[in-house]
C-alpha cells in the first residue's frame, strides 16, 4: 500500500510498494473460477484502487467473466477522478455494492490520522455510481481514535445520512448504507503505537451513542455493525504484547 495512514502497519511492514502484473492477476482469477465455480470474484488488497493499471485490470476481468455473469466486487476503494469509469466497467456485469473507508467522521480527525479521503470526491463519485444504478454503499469507520471528540461521532452518522440521501436526489429513493465500525487499536511500528487504547466501557458508550443517534434520525436505510468490543480488547493485547505474552 502506498498510503501513509498513521494507524496502519502496512507501510512499515510491506514497503516498498510492489505489484503483480495484469497477466498474472487475470490468470489467477480465471483459475480460481475454474476450480471453485463461485458467482462473485473480489480483488484483495489494502488499497486496490491504487494499482497503477486498475482500469485495464477491470476491463480484463470483465472480458473473462462477462459471458458467465460473474460479479466483480472491490474492497474499500479510494475516491478519485475517473471513479465513475470504474463503476461503469463493473456495472457491465453485475452491480455489486461500493465500499469506502473514511475511517473518521470529520475532516479534522481524518487529517490527524493522515487519512487521504476527499468528501467532495466521494459525493461526485457517488453521483456517477447512483446514476448507473448502484443502490448499496458500505462505509468503514473507527472509534476511539486519538483526539476524538463527540462531534466526530456525530460526523459518522451525518456522513452516512448524506450518502444515503444523495441517491434520493438523483434517483428518487435513498441508498442502503451499511456502517462497519471498529474500535481503534494502537499497533506497533506505527505513529500511534504509544497511544492508549480506550477501555471496553468507553467503547461501549460510544457504540451506544452512535446507535441512538441513528435510531433518533429515523433513517431506515442505514444499518450498523460494531465489532465485538471484547474481541477488540483481546486484539489490543495481542498486538502489543511482547515475547512474555507469546
Amino acid at each position: 500500500c502506498p498510503n501513509r495512514c498513521r494507524f496502519c502497519q502496512a507501510k512499515n511492514q510491506y514497503f516498498p510498494f510492489r505489484k503483480r502484473s495484469i497477466e498474472k492477476i487475470l490468470s489467477f482469477a480465471a483459475e480460481t473460477y475454474k476450480y471453485t465455480g463461485y458467482e462473485e470474484l473480489s480483488l484483495c488488497g489494502l488499497s486496490v484502487s491504487d494499482y497503477p493499471d486498475f482500469k485495464e485490470l477491470l476491463k480484463g476481468l470483465v472480458g473473462i467473466f462477462k459471458d458467465d455473469s460473474i460479479g466483480i466486487s472491490l474492497p474499500s476503494v479510494k475516491v478519485k477522478a475517473g471513479f465513475g469509469d470504474i463503476s461503469g466497467i463493473i456495472a457491465t456485469i453485475k452491480k455489486t455494492g461500493l465500499t469506502f473507508a473514511p475511517e473518521a467522521g470529520s475532516k479534522r480527525l481524518r487529517k490527524a490520522i493522515a487519512k487521504d479521503f476527499d468528501e467532495d470526491a466521494l459525493f461526485d463519485s457517488l453521483k456517477e455510481a447512483y446514476a448507473l444504478g448502484y443502490r448499496h454503499v458500505k462505509l468503514y469507520f473507527m472509534i476511539g481514535l486519538p483526539s476524538e471528540k463527540e462531534e466526530d461521532l456525530d460526523g459518522i452518522v451525518d456522513l452516512a445520512i448524506r450518502v444515503s440521501e444523495l441517491r434520493r436526489q438523483i434517483i428518487g429513493s435513498p441508498a442502503q448504507v451499511n456502517l462497519s465500525i471498529n474500535a481503534f487499536i494502537p499497533k506497533p511500528h506505527t505513529s500511534f503505537q504509544w497511544f492508549s487504547m480506550q477501555d471496553k466501557d468507553m467503547i461501549m458508550n460510544k457504540q451506544e451513542y452512535i446507535k441512538n443517534k441513528i435510531i433518533k434520525s429515523r433513517h431506515k436505510h442505514i444499518k450498523f455493525n460494531f465489532h465485538n468490543r471484547y474481541m477488540s480488547y483481546l486484539e489490543g493485547i495481542f498486538s502489543r504484547g511482547d515475547r512474555r505474552l507469546g
